[in-house]
């Protein structure tokens, strides 16, 4: 059970996930490599894509239906700065067994 948001409303909603008899779950994100959240995992993937490529895509695909640059300072201001502050805390790409890189 968790909370899901439309992003182009930016409208919270209960969701429930109800899975019966899984034998492989594939869970993506980011700040997935938490420290406190390694012990629920088998095996880590890190995928590896710089904020400028991240960027690139998040402004063509533009799935918020911001103007440019609201995007940019979104990205900036929040996404990216949880993310090095991930970095700095957990250090996810030392802990992964693969990583795969998806920059250009």
């Amino acid at each position: 059970e968790t909370q899901a948001i439309r992003t182009e409303a930016d409208v919270y909603y209960p969701l429930v996930y109800d899975h019966k008899r899984i034998d492989i779950l594939i869970v993506e994100g980011i700040l997935l490599f938490k420290k406190k959240y390694l012990p629920y995992y088998d095996f880590k993937i890190w995928i590896d894509c710089s904020f400028e490529t991240g960027l690139e895509r998040a402004i063509e695909r533009n799935v918020e239906n911001l103007d440019k640059e609201r995007l940019i300072y979104d990205y900036d201001m929040y996404y990216y700065a949880a993310q090095r502050l991930h970095f700095k805390r957990d250090n996810p790409q030392q802990i992964a067994d693969i990583i795969f890189n998806n920059n250009h």
